[in-house]
């Protein structure tokens, strides 16, 4: 089990293939999941005025996406994708 995502207002554990989000929690308070202990963080003063996300985190040196740990599901091969992708002239 492990934390993977905190926010505001979320906190997000996995357990291999399994996801656990709390979600409407209170800023900069200390919360206790599955035995795991994380802090949201502050909010930010003013309005908010855009949300982004990200798709991936490959490392360098990486070749393969979406592994979770022994599990294969959702794998594919990034210098296969990248080759595929690039123009040919």
């Amino acid at each position: 089990m492990e934390i993977t995502t905190v926010s505001d207002d979320v906190i997000v554990l996995h357990d291999g293939c399994d996801v656990y989000r709390y979600e409407d929690l209170q800023p900069r308070t200390q919360y206790t999941f599955h035995g795991l202990t994380a802090t949201t963080l502050a909010r930010p003063d003013g309005e908010l005025l855009s949300t982004f996300a990200t798709v991936n985190d490959v490392h360098f040196g990486e070749v393969d996406c979406g592994v979770l740990g022994d599990n294969r599901r959702g794998r594919f091969n990034v210098l296969a994708l990248a080759t595929f992708l690039t123009p040919k002239s």
